[in-house]
């Protein structure tokens, strides 16, 4: 029904339906249930007043029969009655009795027959008859009567249409031995008379204290075991003499109203179904449904016609976006009809994309702009733009135009060693040094800042009128850059500097200055301020190292001595500062001690790049800046990886190296053997071939040539008649008691001692 309307007035119209609803809701539930409420407890209120009625009712007849009955037991002649025997014979005293008894026997009462029992004389006199109590057929019931705890008593015999009302005489006995009593027959029928007097009342029945059925009717819908047993559960629980409660009978709901006598412990009971007490309530209901529906129905036009209203202006301004939208473009309604499915949802995306569009454009034109005044500058470094485009782009990208001194500073990361940073974030990090020179330079003294290759470039423009002041100046800017660079970014920068020139044509002449400047760092170190200016221009010693320095090292090396190596290395750039080259001069001499390094590879039959990788080291050395840089490179990454390898090659020979010790030791021991002579027989260094050996058999070579010796002394000693004097002179003793000493520091006992207790073993 509502398909064909716009989707927010939809919600709008819905949103008004369930304001107006929801009120009608809540106001129609709780009238209908309160109602309910106060219809089930005045019902409930009436049903328990007509119950007292009807119990006072049936009491009263029950009041006046018991009252009738004590009369007649107080007459003088029942009371002679029961001091003789009566026979049939006694005619004139049965018949004063029966004449009493039929006044007692009321049919309005409900009084059927009357019992005058003499349980001592053996006698029972009825309205119509007397004769021996004994022979009587109702003796055994009777009996039971006469053991009744109580002198007075109302009896319900199960399955009996008798109501019994027992009296033991003399009055007031409680024995159960008493000389007689009467007993009276009342028919339920007429009880039940009385009970169906008031139909309002609903289903009455009477219970005895065994909760078993004196008089009334069941309910229709009820079992008469199941309802007689929930309601005994029901007033078994209940402590009060009266009240209501509901139960199910049959998938019926009912609700009982009972009152307990105080009379005879009967139990009065009346069941009403509940759909009959909220008979009156359902109509309430339905008449209150009726009033909702049609303030629904006035609420729905309201509220329709009230957002319909409301609506209007943003159907307009829908309407009018959706032609603004078609008449752009083909993307513009794709990107409507996406939207549709709410107008303000649509006219919310609509403006944010006007919005966004408008910043986009705006963020999109600053950077170009920006990107546009940084390839200005960068043109005007390289030379490529003419200077009269120059001035007229200055004033466009809003430069200052006038000034007294230019220069070009140019910064470089000195190395990232020792730094949390690695070197593939270096060009990050000179995009921060750019953003720190941006932010340290104020905009009236400089161009955009740039950054070319590894260097950060920056045009300062100023308006200090001596040369000498401005020198001082940009020095003393430079080094609130470095030193800002380093609080920070915590990396090492130098920063080299032009001399000031006035014309911007010679910009690209100061550019390579600056750039010439930085590659003095190799002398002077990091972390410094240069200006091509304080450079010297004194003509070094053009000669290169000595032969003989560059001969300790290599001759170091294929020892494979390590901290000579690292001493040889030192001292060549040692001598090389010394003779103070300049920048070209300093290349050449590196390059050359670097050739000399790697003819030691390629005599071993090592290809370079199997050793140093597929990167150049000649690339590798060029990139960096400082002399200690240049000095550490040759010692971690040429001489130590020389080193390793040759020592790798000799591993490979270090079995046999030990083997042929051993062998050595084996044929020569008896000679003065010695390490050194060892070393010069196999042409190794003694250190290396000690460092072998003691790394293959946990031994140095001193103690396993002594160890050997001991041995063969103790064979000679077990299985030759050698003396003691002859074994100290075939191991080059001194003497006799030297080896003698020796061998019991040994041993613990003396040659001698030790060739006579293995003398023993054997014999």
């Amino acid at each position: 029904m509502m398909s064909h309307f716009p989707q927010y007035f939809k919600r709008l119209l819905l949103f008004s339906l369930i304001i107006g609803a929801l009120p009608l809701i809540i106001l129609g539930s709780y009238s209908y249930i309160k109602s309910s409420e106060i219809i089930r407890e005045k019902v409930n209120e009436s049903n328990m007043q007509i119950l007292l009625q009807t119990q006072m009712r049936v009491e009263q007849v029950f009041e006046t029969i018991d009252y009738s009955v004590t009369q007649f037991i107080s007459s003088s002649i029942l009371q002679a009655a029961m001091e003789q025997s009566i026979s049939p014979e006694d005619f004139v005293m049965y018949r004063e009795l029966g004449n009493s008894l039929r006044k007692l026997q009321l049919k309005k009462l409900g009084i059927d027959e009357i019992y005058l029992v003499n349980i001592d004389k053996d006698w029972i006199i009825r309205t119509e008859s007397v004769e021996k109590y004994s022979n009587f057929k109702l003796h055994s019931l009777f009996q039971q009567y006469a053991l009744l705890s109580s002198t007075s008593a109302w009896v319900n015999e199960e399955n009996s249409p008798w109501i019994r009302l027992v009296k033991k005489l003399p009055i007031l006995t409680f024995s159960t031995h008493p000389k007689g009593m009467i007993v009276l027959n009342i028919n339920k029928n007429n009880i039940n008379e009385l009970l169906s007097q008031n139909q309002r009342l609903g289903d009455v029945l009477i219970l005895d204290e065994k909760h078993r059925i004196v008089s009334g009717r069941y309910p229709s819908y009820a079992d008469d075991d199941l309802l007689l047993t929930r309601i005994a559960e029901q007033l078994a629980d209940s402590a009060a003499d009266q009240g209501h409660f509901t139960m199910d009978i049959n998938k019926m709901k009912a609700g009982i109203t009972y009152r307990k006598s105080s009379y005879n412990n009967w139990t009065y009971i009346s069941a009403v179904s509940i759909n009959e007490i909220t008979k009156e309530s359902r109509a309430i209901g339905l008449v209150t449904v009726f009033s909702c529906i049609v303030i629904f129905g006035i609420v729905s036009i309201i509220a329709y016609l009230g957002a319909n209203r409301i609506y209007y202006p943003i159907r307009k301004l829908y309407q009018s976006i959706q032609l603004s939208a078609s008449a752009v473009s083909k993307d513009a309604r794709k990107d409507g009809s996406s939207a549709k499915n709410c107008e303000l949802s649509y006219i919310a995306e609509r403006i944010q994309a006007l919005v966004n569009n408008g910043t986009q454009l705006e963020h999109e034109l600053q950077s170009q702009v920006k990107l546009m005044k940084e390839l200005f500058v960068l043109k005007l470094f390289l030379g490529q733009i003419t200077i009269k485009e120059a001035y007229g782009k200055i004033r466009y990208f809003g430069y200052p135009s006038t000034w007294k001194w230019l220069s070009v500073l140019t910064l470089q990361i000195d190395s990232l060693e020792g730094t949390k940073f690695r070197k593939q974030d270096k060009a990050l990090l000179l995009f921060s040094i750019n953003n720190i020179v941006n932010e340290l330079i104020p905009s009236k003294e400089r161009f955009s800042p740039i950054l070319i290759n590894n260097d950060q470039i920056t045009l300062h423009v100023s308006s200090i009128e001596h040369e000498q002041e401005y020198k001082k100046y940009i020095e003393h800017l430079a080094e609130t850059i470095r030193n800002s660079v380093f609080h920070y970014l915590k990396i090492k920068v130098s920063i080299g500097i032009s001399r000031p020139f006035k014309d911007l044509e010679d910009i690209v002449n100061a550019y390579e200055e600056s750039k010439d400047a930085l590659k003095y760092r190799f002398r002077l170190g990091d972390s410094i301020i240069l200006s091509i200016e304080n450079i010297t221009s004194q003509r070094p010693d053009p000669s290169y190292l000595s032969k003989h320095t560059i001969q300790e090292l290599i001759e170091s090396i294929r020892r494979m001595d390590r901290s000579k190596a690292e001493e040889n290395v030192k001292q060549c750039f040692a001598e090389t500062l010394k003779k103070k080259p300049n920048y070209h001069e300093y290349q050449f001499i590196i390059i050359h001690l670097l050739a000399k390094l790697l003819e030691i590879v390629q005599e071993s039959g090592e290809s370079v790049t199997s050793l140093f990788g597929e990167k150049s080291i000649v690339e590798q050395l060029l990139e960096l800046n400082s002399n200690d840089d240049i000095e550490a490179f040759f010692k971690r990454s040429i001489v130590e990886p020389i080193i390793d390898f040759l020592e790798q090659r000799k591993e490979s020979q270090n079995f046999n190296i030990t083997e042929h010790i051993k062998e050595m030791i084996k044929h020569e021991f008896e000679t003065d053997l010695s390490l050194e002579s060892c070393a010069a027989r196999m042409n190794f260094h003694p250190s290396y071939i000690s460092r072998v050996f003691k790394k293959d058999m946990n031994l140095s070579f001193s103690d396993y040539l002594a160890q050997y010796r001991l041995e063969m002394t103790k064979k000679w000693l077990r299985e030759t008649d050698m003396k003691v004097s002859e074994i100290a002179e075939r191991l080059h003793y001194n003497s006799s008691a030297s080896f003698i000493r020796y061998f019991r520091n040994m041993e613990g006992m003396t040659p001698g001692q030790y060739k006579k207790s293995h003398a023993s073993i054997k014999g």
